[in-house]
């Protein structure tokens, strides 16, 4: 399935019109029929992250033993429960890991962003630890594969556990989903689990432990 476009079988479309409406009413139809469904759903480049979001609310609720079953996407793209993310992993003091945070941006049809990492730091005598943000600006794919990589390799020399693969993207809602999977290929072999956050702020860190910004 081709979001918002068409629901394909063997490249046979079988809806009648390329809209979110018909998509849906062929799915009530083959699931009427009693089909085992299995879907693969790609977004085109062209769709706005917010009706990607739309779109993957709706087939989260259909996404089962007894509806449709959604199949992973295919190499290079997201799985569409990137659009539904656990809110609770916004909360830093509760989660019990830091996954990465990259907020990004658009202008002039060019994606930029930061790159946060939060590190919990246990004082002695302490009982509760406090969090650390160190931040790293990426212009573009390749300097946030090469921040990634630096991470991996200090952390490597450090001999300490290597940080989740997961990817918390903070996006603006009319960012073009080609714009935000052209900005993450280079780490999606890594990185596979991404949770994209749409008009919502990155959690904020006291200035008093916000290291200054790093280069990739």
């Amino acid at each position: 399935m081709c979001a918002h476009e068409a629901v394909k079988d063997s490249g046979t479309i079988l809806n009648a019109k390329p809209t979110l409406l018909t998509v849906l009413e062929t799915l009530a139809r083959l699931d009427g029929k009693k089909h085992d469904c299995f879907l693969t759903v790609t977004f085109v480049d062209d769709v706005e992250l917010g009706d990607a979001q739309a779109l993957a609310r709706i087939l989260s609720t259909i996404d089962s033993e007894k509806g449709v079953r959604i199949q992973p996407p295919p190499a290079g793209q997201l799985y569409y429960k990137a659009f539904t993310p656990d809110p609770s992993l916004l909360d830093r003091d509760e989660r019990i890991y830091h996954p990465w945070e990259l907020s990004l941006s658009e202008k002039n049809g060019q994606v930029e962003g930061t790159l946060v990492r939060i590190d919990s730091i246990w004082k002695e005598g302490s009982a509760v630890s406090e969090l650390e943000a160190s931040e790293a600006r990426v212009s573009g794919p390749e300097d946030l594969r090469k921040a990634l990589d630096a991470e991996a390799e200090r952390t490597r020399k450090a001999g300490i556990r290597a940080r989740p693969p997961v990817i918390l993207a903070f996006a603006p809602a009319t960012l073009p989903y080609g714009m935000l999977l052209r900005f993450l290929a280079p780490v999606l072999l890594t990185h596979k689990t991404i949770h994209v956050y749409l008009d919502a702020p990155m959690p904020t860190v006291p200035p008093a432990r916000r290291k200054p910004p790093e280069s990739p």
